[in-house]
């Protein structure tokens, strides 16, 4: 276990992201933590106790990291539904191109990285891997800044490990509550 943990450690610590950390190294970053994961579970490995220990050597808030771990394994039942973690798909994405569905009711369609709470309530949770949920592109344009439960989820732990500020925070619960963008 402790090979795939320092692999995945070392691709999720989001403390090595600056603003100059371009969107395409770190969607590289987040494809191949997914494809640790799957690893891991190919070879039967406990997937919670290999976040745990992953997240446990990066000093996160205690709140955050559970919040961590869950956006990740979500993202890889996603990920194995829509048969995304494919070396062409890798490619794709090094070309900063979109991943390509492979199975399911939008085979063939593109797939994006999008952020679970918008970029415009939150900058600052963008492109952290718990506020990132892969979805088709199709979904994606259809509703593109809604706030729903899991992002209250987010936003709740971020706020408390002070990812979050509390103005965007509350820009957030603005538009939860009727000023734009909510659906909670």
């Amino acid at each position: 276990m402790t090979e795939y943990s320092l692999k995945l450690e070392a691709l999720v610590d989001e403390s090595k992201f600056d603003e100059g950390t371009l969107w395409k190294e770190r969607q590289l970053r987040f494809f191949d933590a997914l494809r640790v994961l799957q690893e891991a579970r190919v070879e039967r490995l406990d997937l919670g106790k290999l976040l745990e220990q992953a997240t446990g050597n990066l000093n996160l808030p205690p709140v955050y990291a559970p919040v961590l771990a869950s956006g990740l394994l979500r993202n890889l039942e996603i990920a194995d539904e829509f048969q995304l973690l494919t070396d062409s798909n890798r490619d794709r994405l090094s070309r900063s191109q979109r991943m390509r569905i492979g199975a399911g009711g939008y085979a063939g369609e593109s797939a994006v990285l999008d952020n679970v709470v918008p970029h415009r309530y939150s900058p600052e949770l963008e492109m952290r891997f718990a506020n990132l949920l892969i979805k088709p592109e199709v979904v994606w344009r259809s509703f593109p800044d809604k706030i729903g439960e899991e992002a209250m989820q987010i936003m709740s732990a971020c706020r408390s490990a002070s990812i979050m500020t509390e103005t965007s925070y509350a820009r957030a619960l603005n538009a939860v509550r009727g000023g734009g963008g909510g659906d909670y």
